[in-house]
């Protein structure tokens, strides 16, 4: 019995592993797709499939920073793995690290609106940040900001 559960959890270890390696391939956490600096910005005028609603960053109480927001779906489809990305800048506008987490809705459907939230270490030099959207493994998915 000892020796089918290690070879359970080399599997789950194996697959571990192999997901890291897959994330790094495709640009993992540390990559950035087209979206506007300083608050949050748009993927530009045709072709969007996402409407940022909402979005903010604030520390908490501990030595974390929360991001959280919403996102609707404009296509007819449903939208599966959608994940939003937080990446955080210095002073000179450089990409220091990136806040990534799936959407609550997976999948979104056609039309709805999601929210999303964000949790990352808090450094107190990293003020800046821009919200990207991108499919889990995947590309950026393009989106306009309708924050109001």
């Amino acid at each position: 019995m000892f020796g089918k559960l290690l070879k359970v959890i080399g599997v789950i270890v194996l697959l571990f592993v192999a997901l890291a390696v897959i994330s790094a391939a495709t640009g993992g956490s540390r990559t950035a797709g087209p979206s506007a600096t300083g608050t949050v910005g748009g993927a530009g005028a045709s072709g969007q499939k996402l409407a940022l609603l909402s979005a903010k960053c604030e520390p908490t109480a501990t030595s974390f920073v929360q991001c959280d927001g919403s996102v609707k779906n404009l296509t007819k489809d449903s939208m599966r793995n959608v994940q939003v990305q937080i990446v955080w800048l210095d002073a000179a506008g450089a990409v220091q690290r990136t806040d990534d987490a799936i959407i609550d809705y997976n999948p979104i459907l056609a039309g709805q609106e999601s929210p999303w939230k964000t949790i990352g270490t808090r450094n107190p030099a990293l003020t800046q940040y821009r919200v990207a959207f991108k499919e889990v493994l995947g590309g950026t998915i393009p989106y306009r900001d309708e924050r109001k």
